[in-house]
């Protein structure tokens, strides 16, 4: 049994060897069919494709021609369709623009005016709040500015009243300076005024002039006062110490007594 099973194994093994040796060969065959085929198809495509090249560029410029004329006869008529459609959309555009314009002015007036309401409610009590807290911070900032400028004024105070004291006391002392140089020279003018002097003489029939002790001041017949018998009479002129006197209406001789009372220069 054994010999049978190895018998039939070893035939196995010849069949196999030569369906080996077949399945090579017919390897070997399609390979060179292959290699055939390859060439024949390659040079009918290649034919193939430059007569479908040619075509195709003939056909596109036929087609080119056409679709050329297609399209401005078709665009020629969209555009009249197009304008007319516009026309009418823009017509019922506008109208409905207008009366939405009209519905939304009505709607916008109504919401603004809520809307206003709400918000000067609202800005009303944030401006209360805001001025209490202002008022609050403004006051304190005041206090403390106010201690400082107190403190800031009373230093540039004393300082300016030191200067000016002492500016004061400059200026009085010169005031007195000029005062005394004044008075000093106000006092002699008025001593000088006052230096009147009297003198008698007897008269004379031909009215001076009379020869006075000193010279009258500044020539002023305003300054001579003149008197016969004690009888004033005018003084016609005055020249230094020379004083002649005006007619008075009557004869003086040597009888009569002729004072002046003049102010000496």
């Amino acid at each position: 049994m054994a010999l049978i099973k190895i018998k039939q194994i070893d035939g196995l093994s010849s069949e196999l060897s030569g369906l080996s040796t077949d399945i090579v060969a017919a390897e070997s065959t399609a390979i060179v069919v292959a290699g055939s085929l390859d060439t024949v198809l390659e040079t009918s495509l290649s034919a193939d494709i430059v007569a479908a090249e040619s075509d195709a560029i003939v056909a596109a410029g036929s087609l080119d021609t056409v679709l050329e004329g297609e399209l401005q006869t078709y665009a020629g008529s969209l555009d009249t369709v197009l304008e007319t459609a516009l026309s009418a959309d823009i017509v019922a555009a506008e109208s409905d623009a207008i009366v939405a314009a009209g519905s939304l002015d009505t709607v916008l007036e109504g919401e603004l005016q809520t809307y206003a309401g709400s918000l000067d409610t609202v800005l009303e009590g944030e401006l209360q709040t805001y001025a209490g807290s202002l008022d609050t911070v403004l006051e304190g900032e005041l206090q403390t500015y106010a201690g400082s400028l107190d403190t800031v004024l009373e230093t540039a105070l004393s300082a300016d009243i030191v200067a000016a004291e002492s500016t004061a006391i400059s200026h009085a002392n010169s005031l007195d300076v000029v005062m005394d140089g004044r008075v000093d020279t106000l006092e002699a003018a008025i001593i000088e005024d006052d230096e009147f002097f009297v003198e008698t003489f007897a008269g004379t029939p031909v009215l001076g002039p009379y020869t006075l002790a000193n010279s009258v001041q500044d020539n002023e017949v305003e300054l001579v006062w003149a008197y016969v018998n004690g009888v004033s009479v005018e003084v016609a002129t005055v020249s230094g110490t020379q004083v002649t006197l005006a007619t008075p209406g009557y004869a003086i001789d040597a009888n009569d007594t002729v004072k002046f009372h003049y102010q000496s220069a």
